[in-house]
């Protein structure tokens, strides 16, 4: 039974962050102090407890990726001797639901491009730099929304996106950019 609800737009989760906990390839954790730079530094995931009576699309314990203000103090909430997290529902940039990634609002996902290995490899097999860069802004969408689609976008469109629009997210441990359908500029046919 849901004991407390959050009013209007907001969703109510708990956020175990643990950001600053970090498993080397030894198996030694450290522990980073990330109170200087909490923002990029922040867990972004949680889990739904409840959300306010104009949010709809999630279910109690869907887990959520969001915005690093969730970390912030301000917007957590004490009951029954557990911490909660409250915040916009336009803060909440997907939901994994069944090992699925479900967009919300007019986010989507894309997964940065790299050069190919033609651009950093000489044909004699010598590799000019050790790892290929990624190719800025240009990437394939990897999660859409509804809005994307009827802006006749397909996942695994190769996209050029606006130079600043895009924001680096970690979700289900692959690293991605987080943008809305008005970051994408242009699509290339191949």
């Amino acid at each position: 039974m849901i004991k407390i609800r959050p009013p209007g737009n907001r969703v109510m989760v708990i956020h175990n962050d643990t950001s600053n906990k970090h498993t080397l390839s030894n198996g030694k954790e450290i522990y980073i102090d990330n109170a200087f730079n909490h923002a990029t530094l922040v867990n972004q995931d949680a889990i739904v407890y409840s959300w306010g009576k104009n949010t709809k699309g999630y279910k109690k314990g869907d887990k959520v990726y969001c915005h690093h203000f969730i970390r912030e103090g301000a917007q957590k909430i004490k009951f029954d001797n557990i911490e909660y997290t409250y915040l916009s529902d336009n803060h909440v940039f997907c939901i994994i639901r069944n090992d699925e990634i479900i967009m919300r609002k007019d986010f989507v996902l894309v997964e940065p491009a790299k050069e190919l290995e033609k651009d950093y490899k000489t044909s004699s097999g010598i590799y000019l730099k050790p790892n290929r860069e990624e190719i800025k802004a240009w990437g394939y969408i990897r999660a859409l929304n509804k809005g994307t689609k009827e802006i006749g976008l397909k996942e695994g469109d190769y996209v050029h996106f606006l130079k600043g629009g895009e924001y680096r997210i970690t979700i289900e441990g692959k690293e991605y950019f987080k943008m809305s359908n008005k970051h994408l500029l242009a699509i290339k046919n191949e």
